[in-house]
């Protein structure tokens, strides 16, 4: 471009140059969202965690891994366990979480405060995570979810503000 003295005028707008970089970071966005999209549960464990939906859908894929979830404290089952839901209180689908950390957490009252779990998935075979983990759990309270996805806990926490 030209101007009155015959001089090439090389500079973009800001206007000009800008729109480039939306552009650019637009498709960036996009393409990420794919990707994170197209994942298996499996790969997104090791990208922070898998909703506890997804492994109520799918515990098969996830059986012997460890997993994140970041949920909602549901109830207390026993003296060292409790369900966590990252959906409505409604809904049934809930995954239990067995505390083998070696210390007491209290789930906390408000049930909208989450908590972050870490902890290999199973299927609740008492007498073997008993034994694995050196725990004593009373059958009575874990018979609904007997042969159930469970996640063995080796971190609990109050979740962090995101």
């Amino acid at each position: 471009m030209a101007n009155e003295a015959g001089k090439t005028n090389t500079s973009n707008t800001p206007d000009e140059h800008n729109g480039g970089h939306v552009i650019t970071f637009l498709a960036m966005v996009s393409a990420i969202t794919f990707l994170f999209l197209s994942m298996t549960p499996r790969e997104r464990i090791y990208s922070g965690g898998v909703r506890t939906s997804e492994v109520m859908e799918r515990p098969t894929e996830l059986i012997g891994q460890t997993v994140t979830v970041t949920s909602n404290p549901v109830k207390r089952v026993g003296l060292s366990s409790f369900t966590v839901s990252d959906k409505q209180i409604f809904d049934n689908r809930q995954l239990l979480v067995v505390n083998a950390t070696g210390k007491p957490f209290n789930i906390p009252s408000d049930t909208a405060t989450p908590v972050q779990v870490t902890g290999e998935l199973r299927k609740l075979v008492i007498p073997e995570i008993e034994r694995k983990y050196n725990l004593d759990l009373k059958e009575q309270f874990y018979r609904e979810y007997q042969n159930q996805p469970v996640i063995v806990a080796r971190s609990i926490a109050l979740a962090p503000e995101r």
